[in-house]
């Protein structure tokens, strides 16, 4: 199911969901954004983006799966730019 939550921080709702897929680009940067939100909140998610190469064209179109067993939420870094 697809919920679209508007005008509310969605910090306070990720605990609500099961995966969240977050789109980045190969340059291993998380800092803007709701990217740099979830960076800072869950810093096993840039422990695992930092594994990958720095601006290596072979992660365009790949994902990596970021799951802590302090968080219920399995986050997805999508390579897409």
């Amino acid at each position: 199911m697809i919920e679209i939550i508007e005008n509310e921080d969605i910090m306070k709702h990720i605990e609500e969901y099961e995966v969240i897929l977050v789109p980045t680009n190969i340059n291993q940067i998380l800092s803007n954004g709701f990217q740099g939100d979830i960076s800072s909140k869950f810093p096993f998610i840039e422990e695992e983006n930092l594994t990958t190469k720095y601006g290596d064209l072979n992660k365009l179109g790949t994902i990596v799966d970021c799951k802590s067993n302090s968080s219920k939420v399995l986050f997805i870094l999508l390579y897409i730019s």
